[in-house]
């Protein structure tokens, strides 16, 4: 900008917009002051942070979280961010219940830019890209736009070593989805909910491919699609289009499958699938079946059998914890049944989706099972990684309420908590034993239960103590508070006095 003074006249002059959706434009009057900052990339960019005057101290650290996140975002979207210029704004009593973003101004909460965490500021960044150097056509694909914008800020807060053991991406979304989708009648009437859990389910898709597929050939599809549609709008299937193209290109996939049929397979259904592997362990064989995934009896849903999913079968096996190798052994293209070859020798077990690389339990035989709880209470279990942990408890608990797999072996999976210190893996039980505790009707059965419980949690609670530590992780704080709160007497009878309704 340029000004010019004359007598009765201030002129600005300003350098030309570049194409921009009307939605992008954002003007900001204010008495702020700023800190500037120079931003040294493919493209120099001016850098500058507005507050209160009495305020602005206490946002010196937040161009460390702008610059860093700009650098992983020029480099996965191959593409530099492209105005000269931006202004990031700390408004008070500011009430929107989410950030605003303008192309070149970012808006938020006070307390939303001084807090430790770089997720509020980063997704705001990548709306940058995906939003305003490229726009949706339509609302009806705002759901993509948005969920892809998640995966990508997960993605770069990650890339900047903010995993956060308690709230941990990406299995709190499965969990809940999981729930919603396995219900007799997802959603309710609300459609609210409906375009949420869809919206994480495409995320989740996203992530899926960024597996089957390789980081590089998806982050290159994405950079495709970037280059094809920067200064205009797109539709979702652009997307799903670019990453198909590029796969072929890296040869990650073959002519005669597109990831737009394997996402649609996914995003089109308001159901997610459970796939069974039972083993035959004399051939070295097993028969793979998938179907959709009831939690809640009876499973009477109309057209149930109609529906089939694009399944990656990625598997992991005893002789060879490699969890890094994510390529499926194959997929499973919308069919009910597959049969996989030259597994492991029947005293080894077998995981398929590790790590939940696709959105789906996965159940097996009870052999398999057995083996996987066996091995899970000895010093070697930390070969597996703990969401993959986390995510063999979490199966076997869901698939055992679904009446899918028996109590018993439900509960065997669970003895390896007793040597087990990581919150994630130790999430979903505390949700579990609430559920159990409801729905137990006999008082023998439930002090059977009340010993269960103090079996798996006294040796967890006596070694965190009572009080917290300094420095401890909000993983290990959670886990002191539930453990404690279950481990009290009355806790344990009010779970037998709701079940039998006996207030």
């Amino acid at each position: 900008m340029n000004n010019e003074n004359s007598k009765d006249w201030v002129w600005d002059t300003f350098e030309a917009t570049p194409p921009i959706a009307t939605f992008s434009l954002a003007i900001v009057v204010s008495e702020f002051s700023y800190m500037e900052y120079n931003v040294t990339s493919d493209n120099d960019v001016r850098l500058r942070i507005w507050a209160r005057p009495d305020y602005i101290s206490a946002l010196s650290n937040v161009s460390t979280k702008v610059i860093r996140s700009l650098e992983i975002l020029e480099d996965f979207w191959g593409t530099p961010y492209v105005l000269p210029k931006l202004d990031i704004f700390a408004l008070p009593n500011y009430k929107a219940t989410r950030s605003s973003d303008g192309w070149g101004i970012l808006l938020f909460k006070e307390s939303e830019l001084s807090g430790k965490g770089s997720w509020h500021i980063t997704q705001e960044l990548v709306y940058q890209w995906l939003g305003a150097l490229t726009t949706p056509y339509w609302w009806s694909d705002a759901h993509i736009n948005n969920a892809l914008v998640k995966y990508v800020t997960a993605y770069t807060t990650r890339k900047m070593g903010e995993e956060d053991s308690h709230n941990n991406w990406p299995m709190t979304m499965l969990y809940s989805i999981y729930y919603e989708f396995s219900k007799r009648y997802p959603h309710g009437k609300s459609t609210a909910i409906k375009q949420e859990s869809t919206s994480v389910k495409t995320e989740l898709i996203f992530r899926m491919l960024n597996y089957t597929l390789g980081e590089e050939t998806f982050k290159h599809g994405l950079q495709r699609f970037l280059a094809n549609r920067q200064y205009k709008t797109f539709f979702g299937d652009d997307i799903w289009q670019s990453i198909s193209e590029e796969a072929r290109f890296d040869q990650k996939l073959t002519e005669d499958i597109t990831v737009n049929e394997i996402a649609a397979s996914w995003i089109t259904k308001d159901r997610l699938p459970v796939v069974t592997v039972d083993r035959n362990y004399e051939e070295r064989t097993a028969n793979v079946t998938q179907r959709v995934y009831l939690r809640e009896r009876p499973h009477d849903v109309p057209d149930q059998e109609k529906f089939l999913w694009w399944i990656p079968i990625v598997l992991v096996t005893q002789d060879h914890l490699s969890f890094a190798h994510t390529a499926p052994r194959v997929w499973m293209r919308r069919q009910r049944n597959i049969h996989i070859d030259n597994l492991p020798e029947k005293d080894l077990f077998i995981i398929v989706n590790p790590e939940e690389i696709g959105p789906f339990p996965v159940n097996y035989d009870s052999r398999n099972w057995n083996m996987l709880a066996t091995f899970l209470c000895t010093p070697n279990r930390t070969q597996i990684p703990v969401n993959t942990r986390a995510k063999l408890l979490h199966d076997a608990w869901n698939l055992a309420y679904a009446g899918d797999l028996n109590f018993a072996t439900a509960l065997n999976m669970t003895l390896f908590l007793k040597y087990e210190r990581e919150y994630l893996a130790w999430d979903p039980v505390f949700t579990l034993i609430d559920h159990i505790g409801r729905h137990i009707d006999s008082s023998s059965v439930h002090k059977k239960f009340q010993n269960y419980v103090r079996l798996l949690l006294t040796p967890l609670y006596e070694e965190l103590g009572n009080e917290p530590e300094e420095g401890e992780s909000e993983g290990t704080a959670h886990l002191r508070n539930y453990s404690k709160n279950i481990l009290m007497p009355n806790r344990l009878q009010t779970l037998y006095r709701r079940s039998t309704g006996s207030f």
